[in-house]
């Protein structure tokens, strides 16, 4: 007796187009987060001189990775308030547009204290404790966001739009002297809100722009350009080793007696990257790279200075 074969059955068609979907997704993601990642840490080693010729390091994952999820969670929530931004700005609510901007201000902050910890502050930037005035200012400002909630009445107008006026010229006045620290090398908890707040705003801009013109995708393209390399050469720079990033690691190399640069030494300097040829270093008091293939190199150690490592302080060089 002849026995009919079982049929297996097939999945829907519409679960088999969800997982396509999904497969391209994940595979145009992965594209955007390697491009994002090389370009990144190209022009983060540029900036030492050279540019690592391995095109599957594991930290041009790490480096899209970030760059997404710092340059994304901004762009997700300004594109969440366009349509209330543009609405109260095309009625001319400038109250309640202050208002809005008041509460991403906070968000800036938010997510400002929740990164931290990812990053190394640079000694350069010394961190002080906050004198009496510093208390005041934080005052005033809160003082001046408080007032721009207040009830709106004949009596409160008055006193909202000075408190409007003075809290946005704070706002500018802000940013201009934080970008001007980020670009002379020093770094610290404010310019991680100003990534954020800059960010926001620009993106508002953009969506404005494309909005009423469609066809500007080439200046898109130039604005994602900037922003990529704004984070390859201000933030990613300092962003901790340990967490993927860009922070140059402190190390004593004790070098061969065959090494073709002070054989035998120990040299104090800052390790960019590693390959299976060598390791890319800066040594002390420059700033360029210098690439030690592996042979000249007979010891590591992971820190800024001998002293740290009893076997290495009372080792004759």
């Amino acid at each position: 007796m002849a026995t009919t074969p079982t049929q297996v059955p097939q999945p829907p068609a519409s679960s088999l187009a969800a997982l396509e979907s999904i497969s391209k997704f994940a595979a145009a993601l992965l594209f955007v987060v390697y491009a994002c990642g090389f370009l990144i840490t190209s022009l983060h080693t540029w900036s030492y001189g050279f540019v690592p010729i391995n095109p599957f390091r594991p930290r041009i994952l790490s480096a899209g990775t970030w760059f997404l999820l710092f340059a994304g969670t901004p762009v997700l929530l300004i594109m969440g308030w366009r349509k209330l931004v543009l609405l109260l700005f095309e009625k001319r609510d400038w109250l309640s547009l202050e208002q809005v901007i008041v509460g991403y201000c906070f968000v800036c902050f938010t997510l400002s204290l929740l990164s931290t910890f990812l990053f190394d502050y640079p000694p350069a930037a010394p961190v002080t404790q906050p004198n009496i005035w510093g208390w005041i200012i934080v005052g005033v400002v809160v003082i001046l966001a408080l007032a721009l909630f207040l009830p709106r009445s004949a009596k409160s107008r008055p006193i909202q739009l000075f408190a409007g006026v003075a809290f946005v010229g704070w706002l500018l006045y802000s940013c201009v002297t934080s970008f001007y620290r980020l670009k002379h090398g020093q770094f610290g908890f404010g310019h991680l809100i100003l990534w954020f707040f800059v960010l926001g705003m620009l993106t508002l801009g953009e969506l404005n722009m494309s909005r009423t013109n469609p066809q500007r995708w080439a200046q898109t393209i130039w604005f994602g350009l900037f922003v990529l390399g704004g984070f390859a050469w201000f933030y990613y720079p300092h962003i901790k080793a340990s967490w993927g990033g860009g922070r140059p690691v402190s190390v004593v190399i004790c070098l061969a007696k065959d090494a073709p640069v002070s054989p035998g030494k120990q040299v104090q300097a800052i390790l960019l990257d590693e390959s299976d040829a060598g390791f890319y270093i800066v040594p002390a008091q420059e700033k360029k790279a210098l690439f030690l293939p592996r042979n000249a190199v007979s010891l590591i150690y992971f820190s800024d200075k001998t002293s740290d490592s009893t076997l290495l302080h009372n080792s004759t060089p």
